[in-house]
């Protein structure tokens, strides 16, 4: 009778056991869809280059997960290979030896920022290189500005928010930073100093915005192709131009 018992537990065990296995034993197509961690900084968070970055990723069969954290965490993560991807990274031929470039995502133009009340003579980078500039850490803004950084006052901060809140406090003198990214702050977050903060002169840089895959992966080549395959299938089917007129920034 014993055994009897001990046989029936045994095979009651086995079967308990069976039954609470599918998730695991079968595949679904979610389990085969490769999963791809993608970095950028926190200003980034919500906007258009997400939403396209996303849906080029997920037309090509990918399933993304983002990291928003501090750019120069970031960078420095993905060219080591702790993130698979960086998003939204101006190209200069030093990454370009570490990461691989994307097509073009999103365009940018990026300018000195001021207090509306401030008076500023500015020509050439020689006026300003006595006043404290905001700078987030490790950015680029072209091969003229950023062989002159040593030569001026610089206060570096993790993002542009924070330079924002500086130039308004009276801190720093100026902040470099991009255009829609000081508005969407100024309309969103800080309304009451709209009319405060201005752009200084004409645009540091018109540049242009590029996804990087971390040379890192074996697999960069694929990953790289496939996401450039996606962003032109979102362009040719209008997804593109959906997420460009959800976030005001579609043209005619």
């Amino acid at each position: 009778m014993l055994r009897i018992n001990t046989l029936l537990a045994l095979i009651g065990f086995c079967c308990a056991a069976l039954l609470g296995q599918p998730k695991l034993s079968i595949p679904t197509a979610q389990a085969q869809t490769a999963v791809l961690r993608v970095a950028t900084d926190q200003e980034k968070e919500g906007g258009y280059l997400v939403d396209i970055t996303q849906a080029a990723f997920q037309r090509a069969g990918y399933q993304v997960e983002f990291s928003f954290v501090p750019w120069a965490r970031a960078l420095d993560g993905t060219i080591k290979g702790h993130y698979d991807v960086l998003m939204a990274a101006y190209f200069t031929s030093e990454r370009a030896k570490l990461m691989a470039y994307t097509d073009q995502i999103g365009a940018v133009e990026v300018y000195f920022w001021k207090r509306a009340d401030a008076v500023i003579p500015y020509r050439t980078l020689d006026d300003v290189k006595n006043l404290t500039i905001g700078f987030v850490r490790n950015s680029v803004i072209n091969d003229e500005f950023n062989a002159r950084l040593p030569t001026l006052t610089i206060e570096y901060a993790n993002n542009g928010e924070i330079n924002l809140l500086k130039l308004i406090a009276g801190k720093i003198d100026l902040f470099v930073e991009k255009r829609e990214l000081v508005e969407s702050l100024l309309n969103k977050k800080y309304p009451a100093d709209q009319g405060r903060i201005q752009p200084l002169g004409a645009p540091l840089m018109v540049g242009k915005f590029y996804n990087c895959v971390s040379r890192v992966r074996p697999d960069w080549e694929k990953i790289l192709t496939d996401f450039n395959d996606g962003l032109r299938a979102i362009r040719a089917d209008g997804t593109e131009k959906a997420i460009l007129t959800k976030h005001g920034l579609a043209t005619s």
